[in-house]
């Protein structure tokens, strides 16, 4: 009797022994399991603020840039950020004009072709397009200095930008006592000058004035309906 007792006694302890030991398995696995699920969530969150703090740099970089280009608009020239392309009655009276102020002759100027489309890249607009032909300016002066103080005032009035290719300054021929006399009282000169270059204009794409009318109506009608 008292054998089977000690017997059940100790089935019990074995059972609970073994019910204990499964117990704290599963306890640690959980644990473990909600550990990992745990860390998986901290790298994803991890992962997710980077991906962020990223996109907010990228964002301040782009912002800052904005910024930088909007500044350069507001400071360049009207008539460099002209959108009527390129038109040669402007560059003629333009050279004609800046010659008579510094005393310039003789200027001829010739265009190399018709004006073409630049493409490719941040070229691809919607409403402007950039074109560029190339031009040659032939003149004379009655020194270097005024040659240059010619080549330089002409292009801060050229509608648009030009970019010089090639230029050239040099005397005709040597001088003389009486040349050098007409030269410094400014009545004449032996200087004959040559300025190569590519000029780029902004034009307006056909059509794009009036989408951007009609865009702007859409958003008043829009705003009106709201109201």
């Amino acid at each position: 009797m008292k054998n089977k007792e000690l017997k059940k006694k100790i089935t019990i302890n074995y059972i609970t022994a073994a019910m204990l030991v499964i117990t704290l398995f599963l306890v640690f696995f959980l644990y473990g399991y909600e550990e990992k699920v745990m860390n998986e969530k901290v790298i994803t969150l991890d992962n997710e603020i980077s991906n962020l703090k990223s996109q907010y740099n990228d964002l301040q970089s782009k912002s800052a840039d904005i910024k930088k280009y909007v500044n350069m608009w507001e400071n360049i020239s009207e008539n460099k950020k002209t959108i009527s392309g390129i038109r040669l009655d402007d560059i003629t009276e333009i050279v004609t004009k800046t010659a008579e102020r510094y005393l310039i002759t003789d200027s001829q100027i010739k265009v190399a072709n018709i004006p073409q489309l630049v493409q490719g890249g941040i070229f691809n607009c919607k409403t402007i397009s950039v074109i560029f032909t190339k031009v040659s300016i032939n003149f004379s002066a009655i020194n270097d200095i005024k040659a240059l103080m010619f080549i330089d005032d002409l292009f801060s009035r050229i509608p648009g930008y030009g970019v010089i290719n090639s230029l050239e300054i040099k005397k005709s021929k040597d001088y003389s006592t009486e040349d050098l006399i007409k030269i410094s009282s400014g009545k004449g000169g032996n200087i004959i000058g040559n300025v190569e270059f590519t000029w780029y204009a902004y034009r307006q794409k056909e059509g794009a004035e009036q989408n951007q009318k009609t865009q702007i109506n859409k958003e008043n009608d829009a705003k009106k309906s709201q109201n």
